[in-house]
């Protein structure tokens, strides 16, 4: 069951795709958790406040990374609880799964999957990911906000 309905509604999307750095993207520095307003040359850290902002501000989200850096992995996590917040329905688009995967993804969640077995569900390492305990931040916040997980097959 797909819960995120696309007519009549103004979504909040996360989408994760490295190499895609939108409104709000973290530092690919190690160590560094700092978000970033890529708007302004050069990027500007943007606060807690700023952040809650411009996310309320926008009908698509779409936040960069590295994929072994746990670092984003937080910061996509904050950034997926901030555009959760104001109760408007949030989808995290993962560019990693095949969009022939959606049907199973849904009935995972549907079924009471939760964010310690998503990544075993959807054979997240035996296509080559990075160890899914990076992503748990963001697996965790997805699961509490009630995020639709869509394949993005990118």
């Amino acid at each position: 069951m797909n819960r995120f309905a696309w007519p009549g509604i103004r979504p909040a999307i996360l989408l994760l795709a490295a190499g895609l750095l939108g409104l709000a993207a973290c530092t690919a520095v190690p160590g560094s958790p700092e978000i970033l307003d890529l708007r302004p040359v050069p990027p500007q850290p943007l606060s807690p406040a700023a952040l809650d902002r411009d996310i309320a501000a926008a009908d698509i989200v779409l936040a960069g990374e590295v994929h072994d850096n746990p670092h984003h992995h937080a910061a996509q996590a904050t950034i997926l609880r901030a555009a959760a917040a104001d109760g408007r329905p949030v989808a995290v688009v993962f560019e990693m799964l095949d969009r022939d995967q959606q049907a199973a993804i849904d009935a995972y969640f549907a079924g009471g999957g939760d964010a310690a077995g998503f990544a075993d569900a959807v054979g997240w390492q035996a296509r080559g990911w990075p160890d899914p305990a990076l992503y748990a931040p963001l697996f965790d916040a997805m699961v509490a906000v009630g995020a639709t997980v869509v394949a993005g097959d990118l």
